[in-house]
């Protein structure tokens, strides 16, 4: 069967059954609406890169472990500072009280430091300072034999100076908790009250809630009885994962918008005609929303990368459209169903070589070890070839019911 007979035969049938076509259509566009809505967004960078990174696994062990290293940092300011304590001791029985948190603290524990401090240290500063502390050992006991005779006579070296092995091997960080009384900053108008949440927040929806339980139980004690200037505010890594997510949502839709907008402009001044935006745009947007739906179940989420698919297929698959309708235009004399076949003719193999160009560029990332770019591969690759098909089997009865109601 020739390539023109086989169109005929489709485009005879893709008319014939257009409204029930066109449904089909409209309905799977918005199942995959529905999808879309629930696909999660990973932003954590952690959950992108491979899995062969040590790091990378023993991160992921200790968040199976413990529930992840996530905290929320209550920023309480004010110009008492013992009103800031008050507040903060207040906020963190209640904290503790409410079964939210497993640990709230303003304050550094030094007693855990002082036990567990060198658990910190990395193994090689270890080894160096128990071959140190071993050298300084052989030494103190040589100098206490009575057999003992020092020609140098030098008391400062037969000294034992803690703070030198401290300044020499344990971090800054740590020398500053041990000597810190409370998280605060030098003019202690700052105070910080970290919390660790008793349950994992593996999701947004989760986080949102639970920073908004957060911002409730801090409003509740009311901070301006402790001081009228007395402010609470919220940080730590839980919020900055949410507005991470609230930036690139609104990222997302910007970009969607603009290109829309832009897309619609171009399609006015270059077919002069209203009419030619839902035709070529409504099989695009429905076939973006199938591409997206089927994310949901081929990879069970978006990162902040194929996040922008939206935009990207919006340039990518438009072209077809504006191919296939133009041809459509200039063979339109010919009657509805002849026109339709004779634009799906001159247009389908250079569309179609196009469509798997594209896809196989996008299906390229598959090969990266980033998540990120693997994942928008898939997607958008996939994403190309169902605007192209979409465009075979529900542009020409699209046309049809618009060329019935005198549309176009």
């Amino acid at each position: 069967m020739s390539l023109k007979r086989l169109i005929t035969k489709t485009v005879n049938i893709l008319i014939r059954h257009k409204l029930i076509v066109t449904f089909i259509g409209i309905l799977a566009a918005v199942a995959g609406a529905y999808f879309t809505a629930h696909i999660p967004l990973e932003t954590d960078m952690v959950k992108l890169l491979p899995d062969s990174i040590k790091s990378v696994r023993i991160l992921k062990n200790i968040k199976s472990r413990y529930g992840g290293l996530g905290n929320v940092v209550f920023v309480i300011e004010s110009p008492d500072f013992n009103a800031s304590i008050r507040y903060a001791e207040k906020l963190k029985q209640r904290l503790l009280s409410s079964g939210k948190v497993i640990y709230a603290a303003y304050a550094p524990e030094r007693e855990f430091y002082e036990k567990y401090g060198l658990l910190l240290l990395d193994v090689q500063k270890l080894e160096q300072l128990y071959h140190d502390i071993k050298e300084k050992t052989h030494e103190i006991k040589i100098r206490s034999s009575p057999f003992y005779f020092d020609l140098e006579e030098d008391e400062e070296n037969k000294q034992f100076h803690l703070d030198e092995y401290m300044e020499k091997y344990v971090p800054k960080s740590l020398r500053d908790n041990l000597s810190k009384q409370y998280f605060t900053d030098t003019k202690k108008r700052v105070l910080l009250l970290f919390v660790q949440p008793s349950a994992t927040l593996t999701d947004m929806k989760t986080v949102n809630s639970y920073l908004h339980t957060m911002e409730k139980i801090a409003a509740d004690i009311q901070p301006h009885k402790f001081h009228p200037l007395l402010k609470v505010s919220i940080g730590g890594t839980f919020r900055n994962r949410a507005d991470e997510y609230n930036t690139i949502m609104g990222d997302i839709r910007t970009s969607a918008s603009i290109t829309l907008v832009v897309i619609f402009l171009i399609l006015s001044s270059f077919f002069n005609q209203i009419t030619a935006i839902p035709v070529i745009l409504l099989p695009l947007v429905e076939s973006i929303l199938v591409t997206s739906g089927l994310a949901y179940f081929i990879i069970g989420r978006l990162n902040f990368i194929s996040a922008f698919l939206f935009a990207i297929l919006l340039g990518l698959g438009v072209d077809f459209g504006i191919h296939i309708f133009s041809r459509y235009l200039e063979e339109r004399h010919r009657g509805i169903q002849e026109g339709l076949v004779e634009a799906l003719y001159r247009t389908l193999p250079s569309c179609l070589a196009a469509a798997f160009t594209t896809a196989a560029a996008m299906y390229v990332l598959v090969l990266f070890r980033f998540k990120g770019f693997s994942e928008f591969g898939i997607i958008a690759g996939t994403g190309v070839l169902i605007s192209y098909f979409w465009y075979i089997f529900f542009l020409p009865p699209l046309i049809a019911v618009l060329e019935k109601l005198g549309f176009v």
